[in-house]
């Protein structure tokens, strides 16, 4: 127990103090009444609690979100004549302690009140305000870029403020893949916009590939097969080719079953320089073959050589912040 005795002042005035105590021993009967994560320099939560948006709150009435469809990881064809968007359905449901409120109505902050909003590509197509209890799942129709390679659906609860909650789980992000049969990559992990400290740190990074094996280095170039590397803000896709090719941080070689994610333990320890103030930096993942060359598109034909000397190369990069 810690005390405080509460004695200057009151001897100035000529009164006699009583001893008032105040303990720092924090008590999980109370939700929402501790301070923690970034508003208190990193502190924890007690046991069976969690951190929300800087205040402890009980695990069990954490509202949490599941997205049951499309799967993380799930793949259609491309249809090159499909037109400028594909229509896709989101099927979520919430568990825990939400109710939906209408931002025009308040914008109190109300732990377990707040409305949902829906993501791709990091676009707002979808906010969920009123209706049926979510715990038991909405089919929401969106609009998904017609575009080869992975996009992005996001599912995020948001308070009645337009504050999002940050607990675990009180966001799902799936990647669903447009596939024409050739390579593409993706950073899975962390997702664009994560917030990281502005000193040295070390994070995880994963990647995604679909028709594609990640694999180990080689000595000669394997068909759909190679690693990636991943840079800390260098300019691509000038740097191909360039003094800053080299400059990589990270490779990401762990062996994947061809067309799906790398699994946490897939993952490798990727270290952020120091920034001397805020500001919003880019990592990109870039396909390199077995003997470490880019991979370019197209990859495979009668007309073109293998590996090809020109063409598109395969990344994918992000945005994310130091502050």
């Amino acid at each position: 127990m810690t005390t405080t005795r509460l004695v200057g002042v009151l001897l100035a005035a000529g009164v006699l103090p009583a001893t008032a105590c105040f303990t720092n021993e924090l008590d999980p009967s109370i939700a929402g009444a501790f301070a923690c994560g970034r508003e208190a320099d990193g502190a924890d939560c007690p046991d069976d609690m969690s951190c929300s948006s800087g205040r402890c709150e009980a695990d069990a009435t954490l509202p949490r979100v599941t997205i049951s469809g499309p799967g993380d990881g799930d793949s259609q064809a491309f249809a090159a004549d499909a037109g400028e968007t594909i229509s896709e359905t989101i099927l979520f449901s919430v568990s825990g302690d939400f109710d939906l409120v209408d931002p025009a109505s308040t914008n109190e902050h109300v732990y377990g009140e707040g409305h949902v909003i829906i993501t791709i590509d990091g676009t707002l197509v979808a906010t969920i305000t009123d209706g049926v209890a979510l715990a038991g799942g909405r089919e929401i129709p969106v609009e998904i870029p017609n575009r080869v390679g992975a996009h992005r659906i996001a599912v995020e609860l948001i308070r009645n403020d337009g504050e999002p909650y940050d607990h675990r789980d009180s966001s799902q992000r799936n990647l669903f893949w447009l596939s024409d049969g050739t390579p593409r990559i993706a950073i899975t992990k962390p997702w664009p916009g994560e917030r990281f400290p502005l000193g040295e740190e070390e994070i995880d990074v994963e990647v995604g590939v679909v028709d594609f094996q990640l694999a180990g280095a080689g000595v000669a170039p394997i068909l759909g097969q190679g690693h990636a590397h991943i840079h800390y803000d260098d300019p691509f896709p000038e740097c191909v080719d360039s003094p800053c090719d080299g400059g990589y941080i990270v490779i990401a070689d762990a062996p994947l079953e061809e067309g799906k994610f790398a699994e946490p333990s897939d993952s490798v320890v990727a270290r952020l320089p120091e920034e001397n103030s805020a500001r919003d930096v880019e990592l990109t993942a870039i396909l390199r073959h077995v003997d470490h060359p880019p991979y370019r598109l197209p990859d495979r034909g009668d007309d073109v050589t293998f590996p090809p000397e020109e063409g598109e190369i395969v990344i994918d990069t992000i945005t994310i912040r130091r502050d």
